[in-house]
């Protein structure tokens, strides 16, 4: 079961303002921007821009056309995002989008982006909306167990926000999904921290196995297990 239609079903409200069934309404929406400006987006003749082989020139996507794509995005998204409880989602989709500079030229039809480009572009965020919408449910309980127990453990959003900190074998609660980072922590014990992707990687049960620091060839490393 897809989010959209558990939000449709009101299967995670807890009232008709819920976070979720927001988020899920604003995910729609998006995608549905989204949709409608790609669709819109021009493509041009490059006459004098990027050569390719054999001569000639390739199609491009007017540079108001290209963020115009990119502007439907976080136009629906960045203000539901803003949500302190959503910091890790956020971290999610600004990972989403990063890496998204593009080449761009000047041509008769002014600033442009290599076609090929901006569709790839396009097709990358495609993917993340279709990633968030198959999620079946928006909050995971994660539990957090350490061999050896009674360690200090912290989760926090990727790229910051309220930490939730714990004392290991625990259950985090109503966690909602999204990119953090952990830091485990026991005296006599090597550190261990990393990110945890909680949208695209499935488990919840951070296990993680601590190195005494007296251990010269000892591991320590935690992995998200179903």
């Amino acid at each position: 079961m897809s989010l959209l239609s558990v939000v449709v079903a009101g299967a995670w409200a807890q009232g008709p303002d819920s976070l979720e069934t927001a988020f899920g309404r604003r995910l729609e929406a998006g995608k549905g921007r989204f949709d409608s400006a790609v669709a819109g987006a021009r493509t041009v003749s490059l006459e004098g821009g990027w050569p390719v082989a054999g001569g000639g020139g390739e199609r491009g996507v007017p540079l108001e056309d290209f963020r115009r794509v990119l502007e439907a995005v976080g136009a629906e998204l960045n203000p539901i995002l803003t949500k302190p409880e959503l910091a890790g989602m956020r971290a999610y989709v600004q990972r989403g989008l990063a890496g998204m500079e593009v080449e761009t030229r000047n041509t008769s039809w002014g600033p442009c982006v290599r076609e090929r480009d901006a569709r790839k572009v396009f097709e990358s965020i495609n993917q993340m909306f279709n990633r968030l919408q198959k999620l079946d449910k928006l909050k995971i309980d994660l539990a957090v167990i350490t061999e050896p127990p009674e360690a200090k453990v912290q989760i926090v959003a990727l790229g910051g926000g309220i930490p939730t900190i714990t004392t290991s074998n625990a259950t985090i609660t109503n966690l909602y999904r999204g990119i953090y980072t952990y830091r485990v922590e026991k005296a006599g014990y090597r550190m261990v921290e990393g990110p945890v992707n909680l949208v695209d990687e499935r488990g919840t049960k951070l296990n993680c196995r601590l190195a005494g620091l007296a251990d010269a060839g000892g591991s320590a490393h935690c992995r998200l297990q179903e």
